[in-house]
């Protein structure tokens, strides 16, 4: 059944209709386009409205422009946040059955007063800038198509959010999972967009108990554009699949069922995947699976380390942690990994968006010292 999605923006159709086909080109995902004045002083229509889709889609800025009808001229008085937090108190009230809240913005736009309003981001399960949407269309309609799926499985299983590993599809092998996050709404109230902001945000988007294709490959060592063997392989690694609210959208893989499961059990390894190189583990995944084609992955410099575990964020290259500095972030949960930008990029100030953590500064100017000397 096609996922629906109400989409209010004030600006002109002719301007939004480029980024809509963009979406609506895969045939999953339905957008209607409204006006958000044919809303004015109306909520119980609005209400309404919504229960004929799966998922909502907000521009940031809904006060700007004017609707012009036979019988005057309207402008909506909400922005999109102002907008989100009511429909997530009436959702709190059963008046509104809770669904995907999501921000189209065109980046000029949302880059000052959004950014700068914290509690705001919260309101919203995803933040697409029309940029990215003419971009990835296609990718970003499954991402939609996801979330609509996923809000509809959490409320159906509401009754189990006690116990997340439940909702999270590793009840067989809980130890995947943290028990903080596994008992995280256990006897405390929560609403589904809770639940889904927690997973997204908590466990999807950060490493650590599941990570995306790019991590895992370099977990294991392969260059998956000349490693043809590479299919054969992922096919094999399916039951430590992630399988849970919005994988269809976002595929990962549990960390610790490849690595403590798969690696010791079925490769049989004696050794840790992060004390060896790369070529050595993909000698002994070769040697138990018998899976040909699979290279290793090279240093992103020639006198950088190849036991790799993690990635570069800016050049999104395999990194050894030892040729790399922690990024300055919010502090991660227990059971998140913490994420690195390599050497080169910290030194020769190559990365506007990822800064070397404080902690970093000093280890940065012995090392640049050195090499000046």
């Amino acid at each position: 059944m096609t996922i629906k999605y109400l989409y209010l923006d004030d600006a002109n159709p002719a301007e939004i209709k480029p980024f809509v086909q963009s979406v609506m080109r895969s045939g999953e995902i339905e957008i209607t386009h409204e006006h958000p004045a044919k809303y004015m002083n109306n909520m119980e229509g609005f209400i309404i409205a919504l229960k004929q889709y799966d998922g909502l889609i907000l521009d940031w800025r809904l006060d700007e422009y004017v609707q012009t009808t036979d019988s005057g001229t309207k402008k909506f008085n909400f922005r999109a946040g102002g907008l989100a937090q009511e429909i997530h108190t009436l959702t709190s009230e059963n008046a509104v059955t809770p669904l995907p809240i999501v921000l189209w913005s065109a980046t000029q736009k949302s880059k000052g007063s959004f950014q700068n309003d914290y509690t705001a981001q919260d309101l919203f399960i995803a933040k697409y800038t029309k940029e990215e949407i003419a971009e990835s269309g296609g990718k970003i309609a499954i991402e939609l198509e996801s979330l609509a799926h996923g809000y509809k499985f959490i409320l159906e299983n509401h009754s189990t959010i006690n116990n997340l590993a439940i909702i999270l599809g590793c009840k067989d092998n809980p130890e995947y999972a943290d028990v903080r996050v596994i008992e995280k709404f256990s006897g405390v109230p929560f609403s589904a967009h809770e639940v889904a902001n927690f997973i997204l945000e908590k466990l999807i988007r950060r490493p650590g108990l599941l990570m995306t294709d790019e991590l895992l490959l370099v977990r294991l060592g392969i260059k998956k554009e000349t490693s043809p063997g590479w299919v054969k392989l992922k096919e094999s690694l399916a039951p430590y699949a992630y399988n849970g609210p919005f994988s269809s959208g976002w595929p990962r893989w549990w960390a610790r069922g490849i690595e403590e499961g798969w690696w010791f059990s079925v490769i049989k390894a004696e050794s840790p995947l992060s004390v060896l190189s790369a070529s050595e583990r993909i000698a002994k995944i070769t040697e138990i699976t018998k899976i040909d084609g699979l290279s290793a992955q090279i240093p992103l410099e020639p006198h950088y380390h190849d036991k790799f575990y993690t990635i570069c964020e800016e050049t999104r290259a395999a990194l050894d942690p030892i040729d790399g500095v922690i990024i300055d972030e919010p502090q991660p949960e227990p059971w998140q990994e913490r994420r690195y930008i390599s050497i080169e990029v910290a030194l020769k100030r190559k990365s506007e968006i990822f800064r070397p953590h404080p902690l970093e500064l000093e280890r940065l100017r012995v090392i640049s010292e050195s090499r000046e000397s």
